[in-house]
């Protein structure tokens, strides 16, 4: 399975998923920049079943416009997939879910559980690695004009964090791959140092 980006956002999937033509869809995911709208389309496709992401929260202007919840399906069923708008997505539920398993129990308060991705023309992308506690941090104290995406943290299997970025158009892609220098369990180190790769200094990831 390759982790990877559509208009650079990082979502997962497989490699035949990246040459759909229906991810072209109405032009508004074939652009530079964060493009919230694709997830979506993912959901209304389904094509969540093949390109997985994580809990996914999209803000404009400092609210949660809308979110993309797993949740625990029937006993022996597989988790599903909810898109939660208006008063579906409040801070109380969104603290709980980032701070919680797939089951509903609480998770290791020292676990990175979230990144959260903002877009400029000038600056580019911007990510924030976050703990349980700087999630309930972010989530009460976002700010009026903050527009991004936040994500359930996806650990990778290895001891540091991992991530294939491609670079895609209609005609190539490009696969390349960063990993963090430092591992997730580094101590005397940020979050953002062990968990960085293509967002961060060069000399932090390889």
């Amino acid at each position: 399975q390759f982790l990877y980006f559509i208009g650079e956002r990082r979502i997962a999937g497989t490699p035949a998923a990246m040459t759909d033509p229906r991810l072209l869809w109405k032009g508004r995911i074939e652009c530079d920049g964060l493009i919230p709208d694709q997830y979506s389309y993912l959901f209304d496709t389904r094509l969540y079943t093949s390109i997985q992401f994580p809990d996914t929260v999209v803000f404009e202007r400092g609210w949660p416009k809308v979110w993309f919840a797993w949740e625990a399906g029937e006993p022996g069923t597989a988790p599903v997939l909810r898109r939660r708008m208006g008063k579906d997505v409040l801070e109380e539920r969104l603290i709980h879910r980032f701070t919680s398993d797939i089951d509903g129990y609480p998770i290791d308060p020292a676990t990175v559980v979230g990144e959260y991705t903002s877009y400029d023309g000038a600056n580019g992308f911007t990510v924030e690695y976050m703990d349980c506690e700087g999630i309930v941090k972010f989530i009460a104290s976002r700010s009026a004009g903050m527009t991004g995406v936040l994500q359930r943290f996806v650990k990778s299997k290895s001891p540091s964090n991992t991530v294939i970025q491609a670079v895609w158009s209609a005609s190539s892609t490009f696969l390349s791959a960063r990993q963090s220098q430092l591992t997730f369990n580094t101590k005397n180190a940020t979050i953002p140092e062990r968990c960085c790769t293509f967002d961060g200094p060069p000399q932090l990831s390889q």
